[in-house]
């Protein structure tokens, strides 16, 4: 029971996050009115952007 909360203690200690420098975006449907809208303010905040 130790060797497992070590190895356990252990393994958190070691994990680390993931940072994504980059994200998709996939929508099924181009011809709602909300998902145009959102998708062109997510264009317009991404051009706003550095490195985008």
């Amino acid at each position: 029971m130790k060797k497992l909360l070590l190895g356990v203690a252990l393994s958190a200690l070691m994990s680390s996050s993931a940072f994504a420098a980059k994200i998709g975006v996939s929508m099924a449907l181009f011809d709602d009115n909300f998902l145009t809208v959102l998708r062109n303010g997510m264009i317009a905040q991404a051009k706003g952007m550095d490195g985008v």
